[in-house]
């Protein structure tokens, strides 16, 4: 399975966010604090793919380490049940005590009063914040608070099956360079007899987003004052997208990780995901 950047299509930030009176015995406090008692804290997040074994070992590293007693519970589910999950379970105060989730998921949480403020972060842990950029740091500060510290930050690449490429006459090591390649790449490269499609495209906004940046569009202006949605460029790849589906080119309904194990089972020729998808590739 060959590996190629496709295009910067997107810069992806997660944060780790701690929800307020959720899953800790804090007693309700209002800012951050590490001088409580030995207990568990648990951990949602959605790394499904490799990079959830990456974060195993490195949870298990605190815990066998940390000097607080604190021991990590860790769940790791796919993300848009991690998300049905989570207002129900902020709401009844059962949800995780610390959550993994992109920036732009702050203003949301924030404003229902499930996050707790974490401005006094950098004091509490003695963490230096210069080993982030500021403007990484504000994507996740909303009405002057800071509401979750940055973890990661990556790029999207196209993951392509070198062997179906040789198999539809295409050249293994050269991509599609655009969205009229990527479409007919797709087209030669879906096998219906095979169960195979050309090209994989996982629901959610954020993955439709990237398609739109990379084409000038976009769903609101840059002051988010009004919708664009209707925007030429906009238009131009929903309508291209929506294609995919109905030719029978990309399998419907698909999350990122349903995705990844049709690319490792070779039900599936080409797809756009980070690289923590790259550890699942080697040797296949």
């Amino acid at each position: 399975m060959k590996r190629k950047c496709f295009a910067i299509l997107l810069a992806v930030m997660m944060t780790v966010m701690m929800l307020a009176a959720c899953g800790n015995d804090s007693g309700g406090s209002d800012s951050l604090s590490l001088d409580v008692e030995a207990q568990s804290i648990t951990f949602w997040n959605g790394f499904t793919a490799s990079d959830g074994d990456i974060l195993r070992e490195i949870v298990n590293r605190y815990n066998d380490n940390n000097e607080y007693g604190h021991n990590i519970e860790m769940d790791i589910m796919p993300w848009a049940v991690m998300l049905d999950t989570l207002a129900p379970a902020i709401a009844t105060k059962t949800g995780p005590t610390m959550i993994l989730l992109g920036e732009g998921s702050v203003p949301e949480y924030a404003v229902s009063g499930g996050l707790l403020p974490m401005d006094n972060f950098y004091d509490v842990t003695g963490l230096d914040e210069s080993n982030f950029l500021k403007n990484v740091r504000d994507t996740f500060v909303y009405d002057g608070t800071v509401w979750g510290i940055p973890m990661q930050f990556n790029t999207n690449y196209l993951y392509w099956n070198k062997d179906h490429f040789a198999e539809a006459g295409l050249d293994p090591d050269v991509p599609p360079a655009n969205f009229t390649e990527l479409r007919q790449y797709a087209e030669v490269l879906t096998d219906a007899s095979q169960q195979r499609f050309g090209f994989g495209i996982a629901l959610g906004a954020g993955n439709i987003t990237n398609f739109l940046w990379s084409n000038g569009g976009d769903w609101l202006t840059p002051d988010q004052s009004r919708s664009v949605a209707n925007s030429a460029e906009t238009i131009e790849v929903l309508t291209m997208l929506q294609g995919f589906f109905n030719d029978g080119l990309s399998p419907i309904g698909q999350e990122g990780w349903d995705l990844d194990n049709l690319l490792w089972s070779e039900n599936l020729s080409m797809y756009i995901n980070g690289p923590w998808l790259m550890n699942g590739c080697n040797g296949r």
